[in-house]
């Protein structure tokens, strides 16, 4: 068997809360008397709350503005939104079980605080399928640096050339290629054409979409090296 683990980012990939973070980000910025483009928001995907604020204000010329009082705001009623009306991604409890039915260690990796990953995880019932939740406030560098990966494989003990990521944005796959990685994207309708996602080793739109022909495609890249 050479895939070793497989490591979930959540928001975006696991639970489809992007348009809620979005709203939260928007709602705090607005309520901050502040303007923020989409492209900013999408650049920033990814990203730990607060290397995203720091991202907007700079590019924004945004001065005398508390980033980590933005963040802790946008942080809150993200939260909020997202345990409210949080939906779990299609296809994604199947997906976890035939995994799990091979045998592999699972995680969860992601920049959202541990609070509300334990929350999630616990909400949409994928806590017997998870060895590991892992958050990016843990980490000194968020993504697109590798350490989340890194951290997430050591303490699953397995070697990151045969560990497998799902992610859903482009600074996620960027740190698990960084981590040396196989990584599988998953799209949305927005994000097909975008070529940033070329870098990823296999893409789809679904979780339905995956399954023994993918599970040995990834294996057979594996081998390739």
């Amino acid at each position: 068997m050479l895939i070793q683990g497989v490591i979930f980012d959540m928001d975006g990939t696991l639970v489809d809360s992007e348009p809620l973070w979005k709203e939260a980000e928007l709602e705090v910025f607005h309520n901050s008397g502040l303007e923020i483009s989409e492209r900013y928001l999408i650049d920033a995907r990814g990203l730990p709350t607060l290397d995203a604020v720091k991202f907007w204000l700079n590019n924004l010329k945004y001065e005398g503005i508390s980033p980590d009082l933005l963040a802790s705001q946008i942080n809150s009623r993200a939260e909020e939104l997202i345990l409210g009306k949080g939906k779990i991604m299609p296809g994604a409890i199947d997906a976890l079980k035939f995994l799990k039915d091979k045998g592999l260690p699972l995680a969860v990796a992601s920049s959202s605080s541990m609070h509300l990953i334990k929350h999630v995880v616990r909400i949409h019932q994928m806590d017997l399928y998870f060895d590991l939740l892992f958050s990016g406030d843990d980490e000194p560098h968020g993504k697109p640096h590798p350490g989340i990966f890194l951290s997430a494989a050591r303490k699953l003990n397995i070697d990151p050339r045969y560990c497998v990521v799902f992610e859903d944005s482009v600074n996620g796959i960027f740190a698990a290629k960084a981590a040396k990685m196989k990584v599988v994207a998953l799209l949305n309708d927005s994000k097909k054409e975008d070529t940033k996602y070329e870098m990823a080793d296999l893409k789809l739109e679904s979780f339905h979409n995956f399954g023994n022909s993918e599970y040995e495609y990834l294996e057979l890249l594996m081998k390739k090296g």
